[in-house]
């Protein structure tokens, strides 16, 4: 539990320190081995774990913290943060959305911001395979996306998240980025739309006007950074 703390920025202790949390799980994990990860990339070839997802999984095998918040009717789970176990990691293929009118549809949606700008800048390749981190039916699925067009190899095009109507955003640039960005959000319910033109819903903008703020404020400028430069 101690070197998850140090890769985690000690969330766990600080999620325990914050006002009206009540149950805090967290299941421990024993780190997974070089044989492991090695059987992993030759069954899964040409996809492999980039070196950032390889560390992570050279300190704990997966992650699965959970916690709760009093509320007016009972305990309610707030956040949840998960990374599957090596053994869990498995690949699809990602259908080809054939036409771009989806994503300009977003772009124009919130045409401006630095949110569209990303959108613009990057698109699903032609040939992905998607490498599924996490999958929760509430909210939806986060992936490794690769490239796999290339036939000398597929390389990693970054962190997406994938919704419940099962469209693709673009996240981060690889895995540290996006456990990052997890850590920061406390896994709140919810927080990956706010890389979505639809944006957070009400309840997850609700835990996070109370527990961080800032990163609440942050994500709104991130949306609409354009309007104060206008």
């Amino acid at each position: 539990m101690e070197s998850f703390e140090e890769i985690s920025f000690h969330v766990l202790s600080y999620i325990h320190t914050l006002r009206g949390v009540t149950d805090v799980v967290v299941a421990p994990r024993d780190p997974a081995s070089q044989v492991q990860m090695d059987e992993w990339n030759r069954k899964h070839r040409p996809c492999s774990l980039p070196e950032d997802l390889a560390a992570f999984y050279n300190v704990t095998d997966g992650l699965s913290l959970t916690w709760k918040a009093q509320s007016l009717e009972s305990n309610i789970t707030v956040g949840v943060l998960g990374i599957r176990a090596l053994k869990d990691l498995c690949t699809q293929e990602v259908p080809f959305p054939g036409s771009t009118e989806s994503t300009e549809s977003s772009i124009s949606a919130i045409n401006g911001s630095e949110l569209a700008k990303e959108i613009q800048e990057h698109r699903l390749p032609s040939k992905a395979t998607a490498l599924i981190l996490d999958h929760n039916p509430k909210v939806g699925e986060v992936a490794l996306i690769y490239d796999a067009s290339d036939e000398s190899g597929a390389t990693v095009n970054g962190v997406w998240f994938k919704d419940l109507k099962e469209q693709w955003h673009y996240m981060a640039e690889n895995f540290s980025c996006y456990y990052r960005l997890m850590i920061v959000h406390l896994g709140i319910l919810g927080w990956q739309y706010a890389y979505t033109p639809a944006g957070l819903d009400p309840r997850s903008i609700q835990w996070m006007r109370l527990y961080i703020p800032e990163r609440l404020m942050f994500d709104n400028q991130h949306r609409n950074h354009s309007a104060v430069e206008t």
